[in-house]
């Protein structure tokens, strides 16, 4: 009897994803659902709140922003699964379009109550993306 095992010349790869297609994955997910329920539930779902006549203004300005939150959520979700330089790239642009979110974010606070889990989760989301963009160089 022979007891020697049979080895394949040929090495199987894991099935193991990266970081940043997780990460792009689950931001895509939420970006779509927060799209959706501000899209269609605007007034449930949202954490601004104003009376009188600037309510509808507010409402069409959200839906305006729900449409963004979809646009980016389906962008994400396409290009979760790009490599090397083009995905340095679109995380250092995903980096600066953040600081200018915090920027809007902060003059926005100063016209109305924004309640202080938008930064929170936009802090989040910063820190995030600079643990990817880090993975992503570790890679090089």
């Amino acid at each position: 009897m022979n007891n020697d095992k049979k080895t394949s010349s040929i090495t199987t790869q894991a099935n193991t994803r990266p970081f940043t297609e997780i990460f792009f994955t689950v931001y895509a997910f939420l970006f779509l659902v927060a799209g959706l329920s501000l899209l269609f539930f605007t007034k449930e779902v949202s954490l601004i709140t104003t009376q009188g006549e600037c309510e509808k203004f507010t409402t069409l300005i959200q839906k305006f922003l729900a449409n963004t939150y979809l646009f980016i959520g389906l962008l994400i979700f396409l290009i979760r699964k790009t490599e090397g330089r083009a995905m340095t790239n679109i995380l250092v642009a995903f980096i600066f379009s953040g600081f200018i979110h915090m920027y809007l974010l902060f003059l926005l606070s100063d016209y109305t109550f924004v309640p202080s889990v938008f930064f929170i989760a936009h802090i989040v989301m910063q820190f995030s993306i600079f643990i990817t963009l880090f993975d992503q160089i570790k890679r090089k």
